[in-house]
């Protein structure tokens, strides 16, 4: 992780509808895909930018919306991520040409609540116990795959970090995400303090991209990110290498670094 560039803001919601309108105006036809992230970094910053899609997305633009990760549970859970990014972008897109890719939308709910289920009562999922389920995850990996092999090597992603250094649902010991050509793999936690298994973009489809932007914020994930920086083998997140690679912190998680 030595090509990327620090970014410091004030207001990184701002800062980011203007690196991801900035990105679009750039894009070919004006038009490009944008792969957000979920949890806090979604809730507190995407209202920003579903205020602006007016002025994000110019009068000939137009948005692919993908996500980079999602847990596999029905779109009732307060886990989703799919049905968070809805609420938060897609609800106030207003007329702006916008299209939402998301893994397990229109996906069988039956399915996925029991994984969802199988998931929260077990300390590690067993092999036998997600046996029937085999073919309906290599289905999801495979709708998903085609669908992210379709997208512009232009794509702008939105990543936040996790506390183990994790990104997307790319966890610590998941030698299985840096194979070169996958797109998308199934997450889980090996550590198990996130138990949801997920559906995640893999390291080789974050690092193809033109833009990704991590954004740190507050001083407890600024010294996460120090880690990071300081021993990157060990982290994820330390193995982020795409062409334009931003890290964007408010001014709490700046003064870790004397930005």
């Amino acid at each position: 992780m030595d090509n990327y560039r620090f970014e410091v803001s004030p207001d990184v919601g701002t800062s980011l509808s203007n690196l991801l309108a900035r990105h679009i105006e750039t894009s070919p036809d004006h038009r490009t895909s944008f792969f957000a992230t979920g949890g806090s970094q979604a809730t507190m910053w995407y209202p920003t930018i579903a205020s602006k899609w007016n002025s994000i997305i110019s009068k000939n633009g137009a948005l692919d919306l993908f996500l980079g990760d999602e847990r596999l549970v029905p779109l009732e859970s307060p886990d989703s991520n799919t049905r968070l990014i809805n609420d938060l972008l897609m609800e106030k897109a207003s007329g702006a040409d916008i299209t939402y890719f998301t893994p397990t939308l229109g996906q069988d709910t039956a399915s996925l609540i029991a994984i969802e289920q199988l998931c929260g009562s077990s300390t590690l999922l067993a092999n036998e116990e997600i046996e029937p389920y085999r073919k309906f995850l290599a289905s999801l990996i495979n709708r998903y795959d085609e669908l992210l092999e379709k997208t512009a090597s232009n794509r702008f992603l939105h990543l936040g970090l996790g506390p183990d250094g994790h990104i997307a649902s790319i966890f610590p010991n998941r030698t299985d995400f840096n194979i070169k050509g996958k797109f998308c793999e199934i997450g889980y936690d090996l550590a198990q303090v996130n138990k949801n298994l997920r559906l995640s973009v893999t390291m080789d489809f974050i690092n193809s991209s033109k833009t990704v932007v991590l954004s740190v914020t507050g001083r407890e994930k600024a010294k996460v990110l120090r880690k990071v920086l300081e021993n990157p083998s060990d982290y994820p997140a330390g193995s982020l290498g795409a062409l334009d690679l931003i890290i964007l912190v408010d001014e709490d998680a700046a003064s870790e670094f004397d930005l």
